[in-house]
């Protein structure tokens, strides 16, 4: 991806005149054009991974940055001229896109070691056992879908909220990534994805991250503050648009909460899991300040 974003500073400074550009009309701000270069460089590496399933699908990346952003390609060209006549401007707009992208990297680079941690890590027996028959109790109430875990401690209460079995879910470190996963849920290109979680409001900073991901990095996040009843934030990145997410409480202990987006992919995974409520948005997985746990109900799915 870096090399898509070299590539497109290159080009642009190489094809900018050396007279003055004037200012455009409708020109795009430096801070929206660091999130267009950005979600371009995202777009097109993943038409690299996964070519042909994207043109069956007809997206075409240069077009639906255009659509996302609400912009065209004149205006794009147009402000691209503009800035690329100051070298130092450009230069900022790049290096911005840069540090999203090596940030991008490093957590799943991080999120790979993490893995790999967990798998290679001496576990006493019993918490194996716990975890593994918690593990084969979610997939037995729900047969639909295939769940899988990293760096959690998952249990079984004997809660029930509307009629949901609740289990409580705990980070077991700090230092590694830590979520459980929905995989591989077919879907329909151009749908919109809701999906929705029970949980309990929580007497400390714990808060629960919550995302819908396509090939990575494209996916859609939200965090939800469980003390203060608030969202903190959702974002997407590449193939997902028109995101959304809201937190409900619904009585006196237990939040609705909520992700959505227009998926354009065909497969899709949910994640979820405590998290920190002072992570960034695209981050929440990974390693964590404190050892933050929720009590939740399986997510649910739905599509129009």
């Amino acid at each position: 991806m870096k090399n898509q974003v070299v590539f497109i500073f290159i080009l642009i400074v190489f094809l900018s005149c050396s007279n003055k550009v004037k200012k455009p009309d409708n020109l795009i701000s430096e801070e929206k054009m660091v999130d267009i270069i950005y979600e371009a460089s995202i777009l097109t590496a993943a038409k690299g991974v996964n070519k042909k399933a994207l043109e069956d699908k007809g997206i075409e990346p240069e077009n639906f940055v255009y659509s996302k952003f609400n912009i065209d390609s004149l205006q794009f060209v147009n402000s691209l001229d503009y800035y690329a006549n100051s070298i130092e401007t450009y230069d900022n707009i790049y290096t911005k896109v840069e540090e999203r992208l090596n940030a991008d990297k490093e957590l799943y680079e991080d999120d790979i070691k993490g893995n790999k941690k967990e798998t290679n890590k001496k576990v006493p027996k019993v918490n194996k056992l716990i975890k593994n028959s918690n593990i084969d109790v979610l997939n037995t109430i729900n047969r639909d879908v295939t769940f899988d875990e990293v760096g959690l401690k998952i249990e079984e209460t004997d809660i029930a909220f509307i009629d949901e079995s609740v289990f409580k879910v705990s980070r077991i470190s700090n230092n590694t990534p830590a979520y459980l996963i929905i995989k591989n849920q077919k879907i329909t290109s151009g749908e919109t994805v809701l999906v929705t979680i029970y949980v309990q409001k929580t007497n400390d900073k714990s808060a629960l991250g919550l995302r819908i991901s396509g090939i990575y990095p494209n996916r859609v996040d939200a965090i939800f503050d469980l003390e203060n009843s608030k969202l903190i934030g959702v974002k997407s990145k590449g193939y997902f648009e028109n995101e959304d997410a809201s937190i409900e409480l619904i009585d006196e202990e237990w939040y609705k909460c909520t992700i959505s987006a227009k998926a354009n992919i065909d497969e899709i995974q949910i994640i979820y899991g405590p998290t920190d409520a002072d992570k960034p948005i695209g981050s929440w997985e990974g390693k964590s300040a404190i050892l933050s746990q929720v009590n939740v109900t399986v997510p649910t799915i739905s599509r129009n």
